[in-house]
């Protein structure tokens, strides 16, 4: 698992997984659903939407989409990248001001805002931390498990 934050998109804080560049299937869609599942369980008020970053809009040039074809091709084994896009919007209605400073428009900036917005997320990266040691509650054990957490994934993110 590999986590790229950045903020600027909407008022929901998203994790996005691959591919960005497409709409096509992301191979390891069943993994995405084992990862959400841990999330859902292990933190059930959990302010994250997990979804395909394609959902959101596509972009050529991901980082994430060219460092995951990689290691698939290397046989790198289970590769997830994820991007966490946090919804800065909501800063800048409690501060609408800040949209006059050169980054107030995607980047809290009163220092209690900043302090509270990096200890949000420490629930999100701990449990990444533990999941990354106990791959085994997440990654799909066969192929089984793997067609129906795709089958699950359809339903949640018709055409990811």
């Amino acid at each position: 698992i590999a986590i790229d934050c950045h903020s600027g998109f909407g008022m929901l804080d998203r994790l996005w997984f691959p591919y960005a560049r497409t709409r096509k299937t992301f191979p390891n869609l069943a993994e995405v659903v084992g990862l959400k599942r841990l999330l859902d369980r292990t933190l059930p008020h959990h302010v994250y939407r997990v979804e395909p970053q394609a959902n959101a809009y596509t972009i050529e040039g991901d980082a994430w989409d060219y460092l995951y074809d990689l290691s698939r091709s290397l046989g790198a084994g289970t590769f997830v990248p994820l991007t966490l896009e946090m919804g800065s919007w909501a800063w800048v209605r409690k501060n609408p001001r800040q949209l006059w400073q050169l980054d107030g428009g995607f980047n809290p900036v009163l220092p209690h805002r900043v302090k509270r917005t990096l200890r949000r997320h420490l629930p999100l990266f701990d449990l990444l931390l533990h999941a990354i040691a106990s791959h085994e509650a997440w990654v799909a054990p066969d192929e089984d498990v793997r067609l129906l957490r795709e089958h699950e994934a359809f339903t949640t993110w018709p055409r990811t």
